[in-house]
């Protein structure tokens, strides 16, 4: 598990050819959601959220 300032970049262009730039990173990051103990991402822009709740 990573976080978004310490991105495994070298890791993700050698596994998957993948170089993510800022504007992808900050995308990212404003997708990512915290739900009090739960994560989750926004899947759509009119607020649907996935989550992994447990």
């Amino acid at each position: 598990m990573w976080t978004f300032d310490n991105l495994p970049r070298d890791a993700l262009k050698t596994r998957y050819a993948f170089t993510p730039d800022q504007a992808w990173v900050d995308h990212v990051m404003r997708a990512a959601v915290n739900l009090g103990g739960c994560s989750a991402s926004m899947i759509s822009a009119e607020g649907l959220v996935l989550t992994n709740h447990h």
